[in-house]
């Protein structure tokens, strides 16, 4: 089971998956994060915001395409709407 839930910044999402990952023993993931790790930034958003929306936008898609091939049951929050 994969379960994506996007919105806006400060809505809750983590607070929500954090909760439901401890309760339910699934796997959360914040999208934010490994995106970064993915690029090496290491938790640093002033470089992740730097980078150009194409840029963002071709590691997000290949950041989740590796998210849906794992067997993992997974919790996955992300703010970028526009995958």
């Amino acid at each position: 089971m994969k379960v994506f839930v996007g919105g806006i910044n400060g809505v809750g999402k983590s607070t929500l998956l954090k909760e439901t990952a401890n309760k339910s023993g699934l796997k959360y993931i914040s999208a934010s994060t490994g995106l970064m790790n993915l690029f090496g930034f290491d938790g640093d958003y002033d470089k992740l915001r730097a980078l150009t929306q194409r840029e963002r936008d071709e590691k997000l898609r290949e950041y989740m395409g590796h998210l849906l091939a794992t067997e993992d049951n997974i919790l996955v929050d992300c703010h970028y709407l526009n995958i």
